[in-house]
């Protein structure tokens, strides 16, 4: 019994010195699709306040997860508080800028056809490959933008199509108005004492307006005529808007409108029209005053 028990146990261990740990390994692929993710507004910057036909810088932040290679195009509208945000581009109250990455180029869209963009004050990033940078546009508004609180639209568009805006901006356009005269000097070349509303030589003088409100202008001498120590009245001589001196207004040395609540507008033309009346006894003499012409919104 003793040798048989002892064969067995042999055998066992033999057994066991010959198992093996059998293994059989394999693959299979595993993909994940990530979506394309609008690129964003981050920030944006503008004037407190903008004067008319100045250039001011608009500037955006704008933030692409796949870079800012891959921006298509930011555009940038401007509209007033007559107008809507996708309005039609006209001088008055809406304006729309374009950058077009693919061509590098900074555009104009409306209302002109460049003449309020400046391009040489407009920049992109110079590294395309990070993922947030700035834009800035150069701009200004014609000389009939109407005044008061503006809105800014920033839009960007990446090369998949996908977009986002931002329209939370705003500032101020100021009033603005200029005028130019048409004669330097106003003249009557030939007068005797006792004439009555002598109408001025080259009538009508003329001012050219330009505004972006509502306007008046107004008249008033520097004083009395004078010739020397001789003088006669300022209020001898009239003012009116049309070639009438029987629904005239005597001057005064403080102003008096001659046109009053004029609409906004570009190179409007006024007419004005002067007489004077010589008081008799006035000695003879070159006479002199000074005339002034105020246009006020």
């Amino acid at each position: 019994m003793k040798k048989v028990c002892a064969a067995v146990l042999v055998a066992v261990l033999v057994l066991a010195a010959l198992s093996i740990t059998m293994a059989a390994e394999n693959s299979m692929g595993g993909s994940a699709t990530v979506g394309n993710v609008a690129p964003s507004v981050v920030q944006v910057w503008a004037p407190s306040a903008a004067n008319v036909w100045i250039y001011y810088t608009f500037e955006v932040r704008v933030q692409d997860n796949n870079t800012l290679a891959n921006v298509e195009n930011i555009e940038l509208v401007l509209y007033g508080p007559s107008a809507t945000q996708d309005g039609a581009d006209n001088a008055r109250n809406h304006y729309t800028f374009r950058y077009n990455a693919p061509t590098d180029t900074w555009s104009e869209v409306g209302p002109g056809t460049g003449e309020h963009l400046d391009t040489t004050g407009c920049s992109k990033p110079a590294d395309l490959a990070v993922t947030t940078d700035n834009y800035k546009f150069s701009v200004r508004l014609a000389k009939i933008a109407e005044p008061g609180t503006w809105r800014v639209y920033f839009r960007v568009v990446d090369n998949e199509g996908t977009s986002s805006s931002d329209n939370n901006t705003t500032f101020t356009v100021n009033q603005y108005i200029e005028q130019t005269l048409g004669q330097s000097s106003v003249s009557w070349s030939s007068l005797a004492p006792g004439q009555e509303n002598v109408l001025a030589d080259g009538m009508p003088a003329t001012t050219t307006v330009t505004s972006n409100d509502t306007y008046s202008i107004q008249l008033k001498l520097a004083g009395d005529w004078t010739s020397g120590s001789n003088t006669f009245g300022a209020d001898n001589t009239k003012f009116n808007s049309v070639n009438d001196v029987a629904s005239a207004t005597a001057f005064s040395t403080s102003y008096q409108n001659v046109y009053v609540n004029q609409p906004y507008g570009e190179d409007v033309v006024h007419n004005m029209y002067f007489w004077l009346s010589v008081p008799n006894g006035t000695p003879a003499g070159t006479y002199t005053n000074t005339f002034y012409v105020n246009a006020t919104n």
